[in-house]
């Protein structure tokens, strides 16, 4: 049987959606069990949104203080002792997890297959490259344990379900001591985040200034989109 470790992205409050959609990518793992871990300070309330995903057979609630912000160098030494009882540990291709997951990976002593766009078998997977020009097939070496990120545009949500059952555990793991969170600093948008949007509006070129780009904004604005542009225009 293999048994699928997922890891929550959250605010400390919500839960992204990239987490259902690792959910979902989990359960196409042949003959898989799917847990989903929340690193927090307190972490109740996004365990509960956990809880109730759908494909979700249980929710570990790790509540430490040093986790009140999702720091990768203090979440990766405490992912990867827990991954230990796992044949597969996955996080969300966002920065959250570009982040996190290779650190899982180099705690664990494995290479980190990155970008999963679809699961043919327990170590077989399709990833993009080249900017998405061309899909290879990848394969891990069978018995590893195997750490990856996910596509999450190449999967649809979970749907809501449960509730899973809820455990507090403990992660007796070393974190370390040269990582300190300082301040957060982060530009404020009514517009959802680019990577998990539903709709994206995107500009290029054409648009020929800053000025007339507004335009897009403005759409975007009366559609609820995202907002994109090509590299011409960034």
């Amino acid at each position: 049987m293999n048994k699928v470790l997922v890891i929550a992205e959250h605010d400390g409050s919500k839960l992204n959606p990239s987490t259902a959609k690792c959910v979902s990518c989990a359960r196409s793992v042949p003959g898989a069990t799917v847990d989903v871990v929340v690193f927090s300070a307190d972490g109740a309330a996004v365990a509960a949104q956990a809880a109730a995903i759908a494909g979700v057979d249980r929710v570990l609630r790790v509540d430490n203080p040093a986790n009140a912000q999702a720091l990768a160098a203090t979440l990766a030494p405490q992912d990867a002792k827990l991954g230990e009882g796992y044949t597969h540990v996955m996080g969300p291709s966002t920065t959250f997890g570009k982040d996190l997951m290779p650190r899982v990976a180099a705690l664990m002593g494995v290479a980190q297959v990155s970008d999963v766009m679809a699961v043919e078998s327990a170590n077989r997977f399709r990833r993009p490259t080249y900017a998405g020009n061309a899909i290879v097939t990848v394969e891990s070496t069978p018995g590893v344990r195997v750490v990856f990120t996910v596509r999450v545009a190449s999967f649809e949500a979970a749907a809501a379900g449960g509730p899973a059952p809820v455990e507090s555990v403990q992660v007796d793991a070393a974190l370390p001591s040269h990582t300190r969170f300082v301040s957060l600093a982060a530009a404020k948008s009514d517009r959802p985040d680019l990577q998990t949007a539903a709709r994206v509006v995107s500009g290029g070129r054409a648009l020929g200034s800053a000025e007339n780009f507004q335009l897009i904004y403005n759409l975007a604005a009366k559609l609820g989109a995202g907002v994109g542009a090509s590299r011409a225009a960034v």
